[in-house]
């Protein structure tokens, strides 16, 4: 099974809300993401979370997805490789899909996709991410 489908599956099976979502990035790619709703409303800052260079890690991000929302926020999980049909890219030294590049406006996209929904509370949205997804964050 495809790493970011397996996390729907985890996410599901853990009795999370969880919706399969595209997020359109710069270069035409549509990302699929995984977004995680609180039970109710959500009263934390949203969150978008970067995969590791990877790709979706699922019992990881299940589990911090499980995590935040617990908490009250809103996570989106969006998958940079999987949605452009790469897979892991740790060994991979001439990457396309780099964190200071296409990455990096994934992010972007993804804090743009979060804030502009309804139910997203005002005040901006969070980075957060593992690895590459890290570098991204930082960059």
């Amino acid at each position: 099974m495809k790493p970011f489908l397996a996390l729907l599956a985890l996410l599901q099976a853990a009795g999370l809300h969880v919706e399969r979502v595209s997020v359109p990035s710069v270069d035409g790619a549509n990302l699929d993401a995984a977004l995680v709703l609180p039970a109710g409303p959500s009263k934390a800052p949203a969150i978008v979370a970067m995969h590791g260079c990877g790709g979706p890690f699922p019992t990881r991000d299940s589990q911090w997805a499980a995590l935040l929302v617990k908490t009250g926020h809103i996570v989106l999980l969006p998958d940079s490789f999987g949605s452009r049909g790469l897979g892991s890219q740790c060994a991979n030294h001439q990457r396309s899909v780099t964190a200071s590049g296409l990455r990096r406006m994934d992010a972007i996209a993804s804090a743009r996709f979060l804030a502009a929904r309804p139910g997203t509370p005002a005040g901006g949205v969070a980075l957060m991410g593992w690895s590459d997804g890290g570098s991204t964050v930082l960059a």
